[in-house]
């Protein structure tokens, strides 16, 4: 998740979610987000290299299966990432 200056909410990046799950073990698995959902276009590398807690402008688009997909030119919005990035569900 990335927070969005300008829309002032926190904004998945890619559009899957990494979900904790106990059931007398722990598992990780990884979920799609619904199609339609608002999302950054970013690669795990690229979240990974930028800086914490400081401006970058990101790019906006919707997911469509697993993947995020938006213009190269278009919908743009300046981004903050914290250090811990989380979703609450």
């Amino acid at each position: 998740m990335i927070w969005s200056w300008d829309l002032k909410s926190m904004i998945p990046v890619n559009c899957t979610k990494s979900c904790l799950r106990w059931n007398g073990v722990l598992s990780q698995t990884l979920e799609a987000l619904p199609n339609g959902t608002l999302c950054i276009v970013m690669t795990e590398k690229e979240f990974s290299d930028q800086a914490t807690y400081q401006n970058f402008s990101c790019r906006l688009g919707l997911c469509y299966g697993d993947v995020c997909v938006g213009s190269e030119s278009e919908n743009c919005t300046w981004c903050w990432k914290t250090d811990v990035p989380t979703m609450d569900i």
